[in-house]
């Protein structure tokens, strides 16, 4: 009994772990999209120079 509770409990830790770097992975995509949007009026000035 203990070691399936356990089991069950790990499980669900490492559940919640994975939960958390995907929200990190997904927050950090988020805002680096955010940023470079952010970034290119000054891009297209760059590159029709380029």
């Amino acid at each position: 009994m203990q070691a399936t509770d356990g089991s069950s409990a790990r499980g669900f830790y490492i559940g919640l772990a994975i939960g958390q770097i995907w929200l990190s992975v997904i927050s950090t995509t988020f805002v680096s999209i955010l940023w470079s949007f952010g970034q290119n009026p000054m891009q297209p000035c760059f590159w029709s120079t380029h």
